[in-house]
């Protein structure tokens, strides 16, 4: 059993790609030789950076549709 240090990005990859296939951590850990804590590190850690940029990307202007347009409009 390896440290979440000793992961390949392939392997992390794998890991990550893994949970949406619909395989719970224990199968996850089983069927790439892990520990199941090794697993839900590496699909954590990557849940969080993956909600940072989720949150980066709806950060800034924000687009207006006809009625926002109007109003803005209005308003300036």
């Amino acid at each position: 059993m390896g440290k979440k240090g000793d992961l390949s990005d392939s392997e992390c990859g794998m890991v990550v790609g893994a949970r949406p296939a619909g395989l719970r951590i224990a199968e996850t850990a089983d069927l790439l030789g892990f520990s199941r804590t090794t697993i839900f590190r590496v699909y954590r850690e990557q849940s969080e950076k993956e909600k940072i940029s989720s949150e980066r990307q709806f950060s800034g202007q924000k687009c207006l549709d006809a009625r926002g347009q109007r109003r803005m409009a209005r308003l300036v």
